[in-house]
């Protein structure tokens, strides 16, 4: 993974949880323009229900994402990416 100035079809991003059985400390979204139609998509149902005082929260669920820990190890550089920034395109390729 390399760390890329322009933007890529791969963004890094921090994340956490509070949940007591799963652990991240980043992301990466793999953007393709399929992806970004279905985001669209999305935005544009949202701005439909946005006011709403009867809907408290919505959930979706994106395979487009992966999460992963900080690790010395796989990722070394990771950590000091996102300690400067929220959020980086990268350069990735996936292991099969």
């Amino acid at each position: 993974m390399k760390l890329s100035d322009i933007p890529t079809s791969y963004l890094l991003i921090k994340s956490s949880t509070n949940s007591e059985w799963d652990a991240c400390d980043f992301a990466i979204i793999n953007i393709t323009g399929e992806w970004k139609q279905t985001q669209k998509k999305h935005l544009e149902v949202i701005k439909v229900i946005e006011n709403d005082e009867d809907i408290k929260s919505l959930n979706y669920f994106d395979t487009h994402v992966e999460f992963f820990r900080f690790s010395k190890i796989y990722y070394p550089l990771v950590e000091e990416w996102l300690s400067e920034r929220n959020r980086v395109f990268v350069n990735w390729r996936k292991k099969i």
